[in-house]
């Protein structure tokens, strides 16, 4: 969303286009909108955001200022409803009672516990009724100071800024609850433009029509975020994207890169933040017209912070540029909407554009508007960091070394062998939680089911009797995987009935699947479980699982256009030969 006076002006027609053009075919999702102020605006902005990611909106939307009491209190509308997601839409005008210009430090904190506790109240309830992710705003600063800058000591910016720590604070203690960082945006959108005093008054609305579409564009990052539908690989050219100049024709020497001038500068900036995105997980890749050897040497320049271990994957040659994305995408085994592609050149992007659309392909500008112009699309919106995260551009580049070493023998069954896996599976545990729900909503190809979940959800889970949950880590001679596969079974009578069962892309075909079907049918057989039930719902990008149960034996009972039912007897199972030496948790030193 470069242009939000555009957004504003055609939102009504940029819906129809979108519907029209398959929008209507995307993922249905129902969001409840409580809101401290009107909502009705920012309903229709954030539908339009949703339909171009991919998402159907359906929405709930509370009386005007009624958010606490829907929440707090037994809404039955509400729970017909059943929401995927509740967002709570409010703002400083919704803070009951700023302190008085003398309040003592204990006045103060007890007015930040009554927010709070009021807060929290709502929180609990939410979570306890709904079982679905939460999002809150923080606050956004007042537009006026009465005591002028003395307000960041003693005022109402003060007390804003209080709260927000708080607010941290108390989000950080209820897991599945998210935060949406209002005050950053009002400050990019600049106060003035903010807030519209006579919107407010006239239609209640906390924010002016450009600071609603900033809310409904931002708030719709954090959906995509939490349904899975984040960008995960950064692709890069590297000729005037990655510095300055061309390395085939300007050599080493001629690159402009480092700090001898404010466009160098601009480069190396830029490239720092591409590290900032790679070390919080982001994968990056580079797809250049050039030789492999004149990207190495670019690569090797003393001022370059990037440098070939940073990349997943690098593509230099003067193949068709899509054409080489696709083939990244293959080595990655990820989907094409996966991918960032960031290029100077507008005939390359027009040329991925048209070629591959669900690749996102950002008009990056100048070299100086770079980082504004990828950082506020928000592609890469995470909603938790986990250690999987920090270490996947190395776990990516042990896969390259895997697929190397897969050259070396005669068959497959020998590779296998030589990688010498061990796979810890065990039962849901606390220390993975976060990561468990990260990977539930983030893996869409190996999905049977494509069930998300909230971390709430997942907590329930490992502590039900009724349910059966295992995940798995794989370790080889290359490295550590981290947790790669799971399976959800809840029980009824002696059926177990499969409601989740997903693994990491990057660990397919190394028979993991086996080993965590063989756990499965132990735990199940112990708890007294005849039949295993499997169902396979089909989505535009799990094709390759929909005879994964009949692989594993398991016998097929019916079939639809909305999926199929799979049911295995446990007498008649025999467990699947793999290759990996299982620890089923007992022994932690894994």
């Amino acid at each position: 969303m470069q242009d939000v006076s555009y957004f504003l002006r055609h939102k009504k027609r940029l819906k129809r286009e979108l519907l029209t053009g398959g929008g209507g075919g995307g993922t249905p999702k129902k969001i409840a909108l409580l809101g401290g102020s009107s909502t009705a605006e920012l309903k229709d902005l954030l539908e339009v955001c949703l339909l171009k990611a991919g998402i159907v909106p359906s929405f709930y939307e509370s009386d005007y200022n009624r958010y606490y009491e829907e929440s707090a209190f037994e809404n039955p509308a509400l729970r017909d409803f059943a929401p995927d997601l509740i967002y709570l839409h409010t703002s400083s005008l919704n803070i009951e009672r700023f302190p008085e210009l003398n309040a003592s430090a204990e006045e103060i904190a007890k007015l930040v516990q009554q927010e709070m506790g009021k807060l929290e109240i709502m929180l609990i309830s939410l979570k306890t009724r709904y079982s679905c992710a939460v999002i809150v705003n923080n606050f956004d600063l007042p537009q006026h100071r009465s005591l002028g800058n003395l307000d960041a000591l003693s005022g109402k910016t003060h007390f804003i800024n209080t709260l927000n720590t708080a607010l941290v604070a108390l989000v950080k203690e209820h897991p599945s609850v998210y935060i949406q960082d209002l005050l950053y945006l009002s400050a990019q959108a600049g106060l003035s433009k903010w807030f519209d005093s006579n919107l407010y008054y006239r239609a209640k609305y906390a924010m002016s029509y450009e600071g609603l579409a900033c809310v409904a564009f931002n708030l719709s990052k954090i959906l995509c975020a939490l349904f899975g539908l984040s960008k995960k690989v950064l692709i890069l050219d590297m000729d005037n994207t990655l510095y300055g100049g061309v390395i085939a024709d300007d050599g080493l020497a001629g690159l402009v890169i480092g700090s001898e001038s404010a466009l160098a500068e601009s480069y190396t900036t830029f490239q720092r933040y591409i590290l900032e995105l790679k070390e919080r997980g982001v994968l990056l890749a580079i797809c250049s017209k050039n030789t492999h050897e004149n990207a190495l040497l670019a690569l090797s320049h003393e001022n370059m912070l990037l440098k070939p271990a940073d990349f997943a994957c690098i593509k230099a040659n003067f193949e068709p540029k899509d054409r080489n994305i696709v083939e990244i995408a293959k080595e990655l085994n990820l989907g094409l909407d996966s991918f960032v592609f960031v290029d100077d050149n507008p005939a390359e992007r027009a040329l991925v554009s048209a070629q591959l659309p669900s690749v996102a392909v950002p008009d990056i500008g100048q070299p100086e508007e770079y980082i504004t112009r990828l950082d506020k699309a928000g592609y890469f919106e995470p909603i938790s960091l986990s250690q999987e995260d920090l270490a996947r551009a190395a776990q990516y580049q042990a896969n390259a070394q895997r697929q190397s070493a897969q050259q070396q023998f005669g068959s497959y069954a020998e590779f296998l062998q030589s990688l010498e896996m061990r796979a810890l599976i065990a039962p849901f545990h606390p220390n993975a939680f976060e990561r468990l729900t990260q990977l539930i909503n983030k893996t869409n190809q190996f999905n049977c089911t494509t069930k998300r979940c909230t971390l709430a959800q997942v907590q329930e889970w490992a502590q039900s009797p009724a349910y059966i949950t295992l995940y798995g880590q794989l370790v080889d001679k290359f490295g550590d995987n981290g947790i790669v596969a799971i399976s959800v079974g809840r029980i009824e009578g002696e059926i177990c009935h499969l409601e989740i069962w997903l693994m990491s892309c990057r660990v397919l075909k190394r028979d993991l699947e086996f080993a965590m079907l063989n756990a499965l049918v132990k735990k199940a057989g112990k708890l007294g479980v005849q039949t295993l039930k499997g169902y396979y719902h089909p989505t535009p990008k799990n094709a390759m699982v929909a005879q994964l149960y009949a692989s594993f034996g398991f016998a097929l009972e019916s079939q639809s256009e909305g999926g199929s039912v799979f049911s295995l007897d446990l007498e008649k199972h025999t467990d699947k030969p793999h290759y990996i030496k299982v620890n089923d948790g007992n022994n932690t030193d894994f």
